[in-house]
């Protein structure tokens, strides 16, 4: 099933990813975490559209130019994710899905969520994981199967149910959803009110999202945004190109680049990624790791 615009939101200004820099720019298991995403929409979307902002714009180009993505540049940011919507309106013409350049989860359930809307005539079509434990977002308040509302950050002992809202919403008729949002006074939560007056309309379809979902805000969540990549999209592979000791051992899933050194008596324990031209030294032990490209662990 094909959809018009797949709109991924990369515009933020990544303060809060401090003293690291350009967060969609990490790169997990040798890609951005923004192509990982663009990779996982491009079989089902006609145009891929990213909003970014005039920081980010030159390495984001660089790094998507062998996909055929339209770039928007968001100049204001004070209204959050509606100001990005609006800077990308006009190539929003028909049916979108809307992304977070943030966000890593199972992409395969979202054609899923896209027939669904579809077929039950919803004005948008909503993912929300589960959660025992309180996370400082949106949660879904639903009437029987339906998505009535969505509550911010209610507070442990409020919560309207154990899911909260990822940020993957699907539009058959973004242009309503857009004029609802307009009506709705500028502020940092702009988009969120908008889908409420949405709701308030009709009930949307909620896909009850229970796989493992990873964000990447702080910079401590490299961390589990490393895990994520390291235990979903990991292939056990050893470029041919690379020089293992007979007495090293390499056990698990574990990726190993081109020229990597691998030194006598080592150990590498998967799930590992070793990026290209990296040297790991004689009785060295790695293990749930990723080494960057060029980077030498020291012996022993």
């Amino acid at each position: 099933m094909k959809i018009h615009t797949v709109l991924i939101l990369a515009g933020g200004d990544g303060t809060r990813f401090f003293p690291l820099e350009e967060k969609v720019q990490y790169q997990f298991n040798g890609k951005t975490v923004l192509r990982h995403i663009v990779e996982r929409v491009a079989s089902y979307a006609e145009h891929i559209v990213v909003v970014v902002n005039a920081q980010n714009k030159k390495s984001i180009e660089e790094d998507l130019k062998s996909y055929s993505v339209i770039l928007v540049v968001q100049t204001h940011d004070g209204g959050g994710m509606a100001d990005a919507v609006l800077a990308a309106s006009q190539h929003l013409t028909a049916d979108t899905l809307i992304l977070s350049g943030n966000d890593v989860f199972d992409f395969s359930v979202l054609p899923d969520v896209i027939k669904k809307t579809i077929d039950q005539k919803s004005f948008v079509g909503l993912v929300a994981k589960f959660s025992h434990n309180y996370f400082p977002g949106g949660y879904i308040q639903f009437e029987g199967e339906s998505a009535k509302a969505i509550i911010e950050k209610p507070g442990e002992a409020k919560r309207p149910s154990d899911y909260v809202r990822l940020v993957a919403d699907y539009f058959p008729d973004t242009q309503f959803f857009i004029e609802k949002m307009k009506e709705i006074p500028p502020s940092d939560s702009q988009y969120e009110a908008g889908l409420n007056a949405l709701l308030l309309s009709k009930s949307a379809y909620c896909l009850k999202y229970q796989g493992d979902w990873a964000t990447i805000k702080y910079s401590w969540h490299v961390l589990s945004m490393q895990d994520y990549f390291l235990e979903h999209h990991l292939k056990r592979a050893i470029d041919p190109t690379a020089a293992v000791a007979k007495s090293a051992i390499i056990e698990g899933n574990v990726f190993v680049g081109k020229n990597v050194k691998i030194g006598a008596y080592s150990k590498i324990s998967g799930p590992c990624y070793i990026a290209d031209n990296g040297v790991i030294g004689d009785h060295s032990l790695v293990r749930g790791s990723s080494i960057g490209e060029g980077a030498l662990v020291g012996s022993g």
